[in-house]
């Protein structure tokens, strides 16, 4: 049976395209989705709209349902 880790990891693979910015590079990406804190987690729609966020570290149970809870 598949854990945790590895059904968001599937999940994330097959609807999302995961962007990793480091923030003391990528100033302007900070600034333009407001990123207050470390680490912050923006989904985005395809034509860019904030569907959700969350700022802090989550489990991978959490992270799905968090997912999910965006509408994607």
């Amino acid at each position: 049976m598949p854990s945790r880790t590895e059904i968001l990891a599937a999940a994330l693979r097959s609807g999302y395209v995961g962007v990793k910015l480091d923030g003391d590079i990528e100033k302007s990406a900070v600034q333009d989705l407001a990123v207050g804190a470390y680490p912050t987690v923006v989904v985005l729609s395809a034509k860019g709209r904030e569907l959700g966020r969350f700022v802090c570290y989550k489990s991978s149970k959490d992270v799905m349902a968090f997912l999910s809870s965006t509408g994607k």
